[in-house]
This record gives structure tokens, sequence and C-alpha cells, in this order.
């Protein structure tokens, strides 16, 4: 018959260090109290079960230690014979049989005080340790409103003290091993399908808690304290804004949070739009600012860029002094905000609102211009800067700029097909973030046309494009 098996915690002799989120339960059977705390969302017994349950052994296998004196049998040679068990002796030669399991070949009768100094060791032993019970999981030992664990709550355990043991005050824990006998740790609830839910609940309030808290403590802290912000009040809502002359250009120095109709807040909790703003679609951006202020064009994104000293400049002089983190990686990374445009790191979400992206390592604004595809343009701060295109339902950040907006550009027109014309030189030249960075020579022929549409496909994915032209560009062309 297969065994049944159980998670169970081997502990070993240390000291408990100062304890933490402790407390007691008292078992109403014995009346033994027992000291208890909260891991990983679960409220487990600190010290092993010692309830004289029916089964259960009076303490843990002191024989596996060699310590043979505190057995009350032995395993001994009797009349020519190991198979035999002797009651209350001394091991004197202790050897080991063909299949290596130990007996004793001499030994002698334990005196009545030897007995009695047993029995004290025994007792203090089990009251340390805590006894042993067999058929386990099924023989559930544990008192009302606690249970056995099963692998998915030993699992929390070993997540939850990985890097960590008697902080949570356990002594020790060395190894964790599944047997059909052992020590009992007991986990409070009635089921463990309970006690994991309860706890996956309490873990997601405290996580909540916590990441609201951090939100909270840096709203309002990325302002450059050096620079000497204006300010504007929206009129729809009463909120009032810092904003900043950069250049020839006025911007809103934090993100809109006006709640237009469809803007939601980075994950859908209000304290991140305090901090960051609110995020909308392209549609709703394009509106959403107050009168007197509008989104920018592609145009004005690239003069706020070049002001500042171009892109390279822009990755740094534009963003916070700290909150950002390395795209692809957890290092920091730390801005000068020189200008005090006071880019925060306030992350985005894909397509109707949903997939939000890391708010630690991206920001991305919408701008009122429309790519020649029917796609909304913005501007990026991260790792890559520069402008890019995005479906109009992915949801994004806004800056506002003062004044009147600038008549829009004009929508790239479709690159026309080239003549038929196998002795002309064209050139199909890819850009990222508007400077060139490859070039194929291609001869003016229709499938020199369709090799530079699939190029331009593939450069969307990189936020860039691909345009078939007479004019040889600054770089080297491969044939």
């Amino acid at each position: 018959m297969k065994k049944a098996t159980i998670a169970l915690l081997v502990i070993c002799t240390a000291v408990f260090a100062q304890q933490k989120s402790t407390g007691t339960f008292t078992d109403s059977r014995d009346k033994k109290k027992y000291k208890t705390v909260n891991i990983g969302g679960l409220t487990w017994m600190a010290e092993n079960l010692s309830y004289n349950a029916k089964g259960s052994e009076e303490c843990p296998d002191v024989t596996s230690n060699l310590s043979m004196d505190d057995s009350k049998s032995i395993r001994c040679k009797k009349n020519n014979s190991i198979n035999g068990v002797c009651i209350n002796v001394k091991c004197i030669t202790l050897k080991e049989d063909s299949d290596f399991q130990n007996y004793c070949e001499e030994y002698r009768n334990l005196t009545a005080k030897e007995i009695q100094d047993r029995d004290k060791r025994v007792k203090e032993k089990c009251a340390k340790e805590g006894r042993r019970y067999s058929n386990l999981p099924n023989n559930n030992v544990c008192p009302a409103g606690w249970h056995l664990p099963n692998d998915k709550e030993w699992n929390i355990l070993r997540e939850a003290i990985r890097n960590s043991t008697d902080e949570y005050d356990f002594e020790s824990v060395s190894s964790f091993r599944l047997v059909d006998i052992g020590s009992v740790r007991c986990v409070q609830g009635k089921s463990s399908e309970e006690a994991i839910a309860e706890a996956e609940k309490k873990v997601a309030a405290e996580k909540e808690i916590a990441e609201k808290a951090e939100v909270e403590k840096a709203t309002g802290k990325q302002f450059n304290p050096k620079i000497n912000y204006g300010s504007m009040t929206d009129a729809r809502d009463k909120t009032t804004y810092k904003t900043v002359k950069i250049g020839s250009q006025t911007w809103m120095a934090e993100n809109l949070n006006y709640n237009a109709n469809g803007s939601k807040c980075y994950k859908g909790k209000d304290y991140y739009c305090k901090k960051d703003g609110r995020l909308y679609d392209w549609e709703t951006a394009k509106t959403a600012c107050p009168a007197g202020w509008h989104l920018p064009t592609k145009g004005e994104w690239t003069t706020l860029e070049n002001t500042v000293g171009g892109s390279s400049a822009a990755k740094t002089k534009l963003i916070t002094a700290s909150g950002w983190l390395e795209s692809g990686s957890e290092k920091p990374i730390n801005g000068t905000d020189d200008f005090g445009f006071s880019a925060v790191s306030a992350g985005s979400s894909g397509l109707d609102g949903k997939d939000y992206s890391p708010s630690a390592k991206d920001s991305w604004w919408w701008s009122a211009s429309e790519g020649s595809s029917k796609i909304g343009y913005g501007y990026r701060i991260s790792n890559l800067i520069g402008s890019f295109s995005g479906t109009r339902t992915s949801l994004y950040n806004v800056r506002c700029v003062q004044g009147e907006a600038p008549k829009e550009e004009e929508p790239a027109a479709p690159a026309t097909a080239p003549a038929n014309n196998p002795s002309k030189t064209m050139y199909c030249v890819s850009y990222v973030t508007g400077k060139p960075v490859s070039c194929m020579e291609l001869k003016d022929t229709q499938d020199g046309k369709k090799f530079c549409d699939t190029q331009n496909k593939s450069m969307k994915m990189m936020l860039g494009e691909a345009k078939l032209t007479e004019t040889k560009p600054s770089i080297n062309c491969s044939k």
C-alpha cells in the first residue's frame, strides 16, 4: 500500500530570535499553550504539537541519533537471534547485521535510577520537540480550528523564509521532507483551502497597503527645488498644476489628471492618478487639455527635445532624480531634471486599458499628430527616447502646452509606386527617431518597392519607418 505523505518540518536546536508578529494559542484538549507566528499570511504553530493523541509516540525517535540509552526498547541479540527486542537495557556493544541495521550484541539491564533519569530526559525532550505521529496526513491530530498543512502551504512557508529563518520565530529550518510519520506543525483554519484563500487575501491587502504608502510618499516629491515653477488652475475641476517655461514653450510640469470620460488610473488605483496623472486613449487625449492649453504635436515634442540638447541629453535632463529603473533590469536611473519638466516613470497600458506596463521603467505621452497609418503619435522616455506610433485604444499620459495648437502637420503621403525603370537607382532608407540607421540600394522596380514596403512594416515594430527615395542618404548603402 502506498504510504500517505505530508511535508514535515525538521527543527534544529538554536535560540529564538526577537519575536515579531507572534501570538499564543491554547489547545482546549490538554490546556497546552503554544507560540504562534504569521508567515506568508498563514498563522502557524511556532512549536511542534505535543498532544497525546491516539497512535502518537512518546517523543521524537532518539535512536536515530544513536541516543540508545534513552530508548525503552532496543533491538538486540537473544538466544543467538538478532530479531529480538530487549526492554530497559543499556547497550554495551553495538553492531550491524547483514542489512546494516544496528543491534546490541552485549547489554545489561538498567537500574531503577537509570530508568528514572531516562524517563525524565524523554519527558523534557518531548516538551521541547513535541510528539511524533503516524498515518499522516489521514490522522488529523491538530486541535479544532487548525489543520495539517498541505504541500502548497509548505511552499508558502518556504518562499516566505527563503532568506531568513528564526526571524519568523522558528528555531532553524534545516530541511523539509515527505514522510508518513513525524513531528507536526498545525496551521490555523478549518481547512487548507480556506486558510490559503484567507492568506492570499491577507497578503494582497498587505501588499496593497504597502504599495499605496510608497506611492503616496512619492506624490508631489518629483519637482526640482531649484526651478521656479509657475502654476495654472483647470477651471473644470479646480485642479492646480505646476508649469515651466522651456525655451519658447510653456509646459505643464506634471501629467494631466482631468477625469475625462474613458480615462483611467494606472492599475485602476486612484492614488496613482494623484502621483502620475490619468491615462487616456488617443481620441480622448486630443481634447483633454483645458482651455488655453493643447495636446502637443509631434513637432512640438521635437522642439522640446532639441531645446534641451537632443534625444541623448533629454533622457537625463527631462526625468526626475529618482523613481526610474533601467529597462530590462532593476538598476536605478538617476535624472537631473535640469529644465523642470519633472518626468515621472508613470507606465502605460495596452489595448483598452489592459496589461499595464511597469510604472518604474517608462513614460509615454500622446501627441496630437496622426501618422499615415491612422495611428496616434506620441513621445516616450526610457532607455529609448523619442517618438513612437501607438494604437489609438492604448492608454498613455498627457502633457499640455500653453497656447493655441499649431496647424496640424499633414499626414505623410503614401509613397508612390516607382516606375518600372530597372536602370534607375533608388534607396530604401530605415529611420529610428527620425535618424537614418540603414540603407539598401535598389532599382526603380515594383519588386524594389515591395521590398521597401516590407522593410517599413518591420521598422514599425521598432518604432521606426523605412522610405523609398531617389536621394542618396548620408550613410553607407548596401546593394
